[in-house]
């Protein structure tokens, strides 16, 4: 992953300027989308319909809960509000600068919307970001990607190869990534009022809806002011959500339905400190990595290379094609999470990714 600068290169950036890429989708909510089409591809045409259908049932209520929670975050952290925070962490970082000090340091900070200007921004290191909530909902992840490119000086591998791969004769100059993991939520103990949380949880979704609790299909007939067929769909759809919310098995998505809440406790505190504490962490190691020399070994060891107070660790990775990326985890990490194949985002980033796309068409069109 790591692509480190020659001392040479240091010398040449010196002060360099910081380009933010401004994030769109905000805080991400992932889930597992089942897909069977490759099972029931022998089966024809009546096979693909089968399989459409029942991956349609068993992703509708997952993806239907990543929805609300990506909706339900954004009511705090919306993606400008991550874009102007990140910002802010590199601004203080420069501001911490020694003013005598040598090798690469930040000179300006700003940001590019890249959906308006793709191209590459002169001179500047860019680092684009991205948010994503486990499928329980008990973690966040982080990862930032900081990358430079010069045309005037062409990228060598530091790597020896009996053949170099292609993806080693061309791109940036410099490229490294940074993760960090939050400190996590405890899943909760499933008992009689968290079903009942789940419950009226599912109820209030429907009732957002569409008004008012959907009916079923035969209630739907005996009113003259009802449409039938939908009522009836959402009436099926909140009934089997409710029958899984009432087993003995606390599913990922359930569990995020309930966590979801810890996040937006007290005004979202957890999630906004979260946030901050990680747009910090990426602010100060870009600065780092920028000045190191290191060319990671594809067959080293992990290296701690900072130990908190509260048992939060920043190591180096040391291993596999993902050496030299740094990860900050927080400490006593019992149990394993998991990041779904698919993601939603909130609505409402999805409605401005929308607008902007429509005045990129049209900035296009007047050239």
């Amino acid at each position: 992953m790591k692509r480190p600068l020659t001392q040479a290169h240091i010398a040449r950036l010196a002060d360099t300027n910081i380009a933010i890429v401004e994030n769109n989708q905000g805080v991400a909510a992932s889930w597992y989308m089942a897909d069977s089409s490759a099972a029931s591809a022998q089966y024809g045409l009546i096979g693909a319909l089968v399989s459409a259908g029942m991956d349609a049932m068993m992703n509708a209520g997952p993806a239907g809960r990543a929805q609300q929670t990506a909706d339900d975050l954004a009511t705090i952290a919306l993606a400008d509000k991550l874009n102007q925070s990140l910002r802010a962490q590199f601004d203080a970082m420069k501001v911490a600068q020694a003013p005598d000090g040598s090798g690469v340091r930040i000179a300006e900070v700003s940001t590019v919307q890249k959906i308006l200007s793709p191209a590459a921004v002169n001179d500047a290191v860019e680092v684009n970001i991205s948010y994503t909530l486990s499928e329980d909902a008990t973690a966040l992840n982080i990862v930032a990607t900081a990358a430079y490119s010069d045309p005037a000086a062409k990228y060598v591998t530091p790597y020896t190869f009996k053949t170099v791969p292609k993806d080693e004769l061309d791109g940036p100059l410099y490229r490294n990534s940074f993760v960090y993991e939050s400190n996590r939520f405890a899943l909760p103990t499933l008992g009689p009022e968290i079903k009942q949380a789940m419950v009226e949880a599912i109820q209030k979704k429907y009732i957002a809806k569409t008004g008012s609790l959907p009916v079923s299909a035969n209630a739907a007939r005996r009113s003259r002011y009802s449409a039938p067929l939908k009522e009836s769909k959402d009436y099926e759809d909140m009934s089997q959500e409710i029958k899984e919310a009432n087993d003995n098995t606390l599913s990922k998505s359930e569990a995020a339905g309930l966590l979801t809440r810890e996040w937006l406790k007290a005004d979202g505190a957890f999630l906004l400190k979260e946030l901050e504490s990680a747009h910090a962490y990426i602010a100060k190691y870009v600065l780092l990595d920028l000045n190191s020399t290191a060319v990671p070994s594809l067959e080293g060891a992990d290296q701690v290379v900072e130990q908190m107070q509260d048992g939060r660790t920043v190591r180096l990775v040391g291993a596999g094609i993902g050496a030299g990326t740094y990860v900050s985890s927080p400490g006593g990490l019992k149990d394993f999470t998991t990041f779904g194949n698919a993601i939603q985002i909130a609505d409402v980033h999805r409605k401005k990714i929308s607008q902007l796309q429509e005045t990129a068409k049209k900035q296009s069109a007047k050239r």
